[in-house]
């Protein structure tokens, strides 16, 4: 019996496995056996019939012809003699004779009605449902449904197609998203570090409209003024000019040169100056700063003044922020590393900032949602460029420290 029930399931694997036009034509040869066998044997039943209503074969040879009334009938010859069989053996063999003629065509109904059955359901039925299902899956945008189904035929590979296009969708969406959300990152880097330059900018028109009516600004100072508004407005085109050439924050390498430290210490004092008097988000008291180069200051080495300053006024504007009266800002170089260190006397970082702060969008201000947390993001990712790393770590003292770091050797 179990050798019966392994043979069974043996047939029904190679079927299932089977391609669907084998599977076809193994469907079709068994129903036209299958129709040849029930109709021989309903042939000898009819046949069966016959003899016992007509009393046996050796009875006479049995004629279906014409009675002398003028209607067909059944009638048994025996000995050259015409005998006319009773109405009711007539009646049963009428219905006989039909079964035995026409038996061959309900077979034949019956049997294209089963294959056809048989077919659609053990081959075409469930890969339709899943193919179905993950036609509509896909249309609602949904791709996480799996469209698996197992099977050595033709629908087999179909699903398996449909189930690879479903997961080259999935990585595709997943790559738009990363590609919407790269831009979203790039968009948020260009407006936060437009603000820096501009806030210096204000500050020195402010200092205009305030002193040069007042003829208190000497003609020298004024050629001073400009020359850095100009400096400002010069980093402003060239930062518009990187933008429009990158597509991801990736893209944007550092393009060093040889500068001595000194001129650094001295174009980033200025903008740091000009950030803590100007109109500063978020400051509503007076800040002091304090800034110092501790070390290196006739050091020269390669570097990238832009890159280098923007990342420093992002530090100072996140500084600002959080700072209550007083920010720190310490540049301290060798021949091959140079650290630009800010620190307020702020709150300080929490135990999840130390941790996040540096990732995009976050903000630990959640009443303050226009803050998008790129700052700290933009700033590592621009001390990476160069060669060095952003860390970030709380004062013994109390507030924020953050340090940015970078590699200045040939």
């Amino acid at each position: 019996m179990d050798w019966l029930e392994e043979q069974a399931q043996g047939l029904y694997r190679k079927l299932t496995h089977m391609s669907l036009k084998k599977t076809l034509a193994a469907y079709i040869f068994l129903a036209v056996l299958g129709v040849l066998g029930c109709w021989l044997m309903t042939w000898q039943i009819c046949e069966g019939w016959e003899q016992m209503l007509t009393g046996g074969s050796g009875r006479g040879q049995l004629l279906y012809i014409q009675m002398a009334d003028g209607t067909m009938g059944f009638a048994r010859q025996i000995e050259g003699m015409v005998e006319e069989l009773p109405g009711k053996v007539q009646r049963a063999l009428t219905v006989v004779t039909m079964v035995q003629n026409c038996s061959i065509f309900v077979y034949t109904v019956a049997a294209i009605w089963l294959v056809a059955w048989l077919y659609y359901r053990n081959k075409l039925r469930q890969p339709i449902a899943v193919l179905t299902r993950e036609a509509e899956a896909i249309g609602r945008d949904e791709l996480d449904y799996s469209c698996a189904f197992h099977s050595g035929d033709e629908m087999g590979s179909l699903c398996n197609a449909v189930e690879g296009m479903r997961k080259k969708l999935t990585k595709r969406q997943g790559q738009i998203w990363e590609e919407m959300e790269e831009q979203r990152r790039l968009n948020a880097a260009f407006a936060h570090d437009l603000r820096t330059p501009l806030t210096v900018l204000q500050g020195y028109v402010d200092l205009l409209e305030t002193y040069y009516p007042k003829g208190r600004i000497s003609q020298e100072k004024m050629m001073e003024i400009l020359e850095m508004m100009g400096g400002q407005v010069d980093r402003l085109r060239r930062f518009g000019d990187t933008m429009k050439k990158i597509h991801s924050l990736e893209e944007r390498g550092a393009v060093r040169r040889r500068m001595r430290v000194e001129e650094l210490a001295r174009r980033l004092e200025e903008s740091a100056g000009m950030l803590v008097s100007g109109p500063g988000e978020g400051i509503d008291t007076p800040v002091k700063l304090l800034f110092r180069v501790s070390g290196g200051k006739d050091v020269e080495g390669q570097m990238d003044p832009e890159l280098m300053l923007e990342v420093a006024d992002n530090l100072i504007s996140n500084a600002l922020r959080y700072t209550g009266s007083l920010v720190e800002v310490e540049l301290e170089a060798d021949p091959d590393t140079l650290c630009v260190s800010v620190r307020d006397d702020g709150r300080g970082f929490s135990g999840e900032e130390l941790k996040m702060a540096a990732h995009p969008y976050y903000t630990g201000e959640k009443e303050q949602g226009q803050h998008f947390g790129i700052g700290l993001y933009i700033s590592r990712m621009l001390c990476q460029q160069h060669g060095g790393s952003l860390t970030l770590s709380n004062s013994i003292r109390g507030g924020a420290v953050v340090c940015a770091q970078f590699a200045i050797g040939d």
